[in-house]
């Protein structure tokens, strides 16, 4: 199931579930996804899904919001995103590997055998 996951910033490790609407993302306790992060908007940005698809939008936020570096009104999400808001990073993670978390940055390594003989 694909979610937001927190990398970077408070609550590192926190993640949030994606369902087929929308997911409000920021400070105001209202918000789908809650961050406890003083440089992002009460609704800061959210992440909406489309056909299959998965955007994230600003959400016309103060200090706006980055895609992998860039600075986005709308944008398409794929999976290993890093977007930027405030002093919080997030990752959209669209692919559990095993049953659990994995992005580019955790991928699983895999080990050569050694010949016997």
């Amino acid at each position: 199931m694909p979610r937001l996951l927190i990398r970077k910033g408070e609550g590192v490790g926190r993640d949030h579930i994606l369902g087929a609407g929308e997911c409000v993302v920021g400070r105001d306790p209202g918000a789908h996804f809650v961050l406890d992060d003083t440089l992002t908007s009460r609704r800061h940005f959210r992440v909406v899904a489309e056909g299959g698809l998965y955007f994230v939008e600003d959400l016309g936020s103060t200090n706006g919001t980055r895609l992998n570096g860039r600075r986005v009104a709308r944008e398409r999400l794929g999976d290993g995103d890093r977007i930027l808001v405030g002093g919080t990073e997030l990752e959209f993670v669209q692919k559990d590997l095993f049953g659990g978390v994995a992005s580019r940055s955790q991928a699983p390594v895999r080990r050569r055998r050694r010949a016997q003989g």
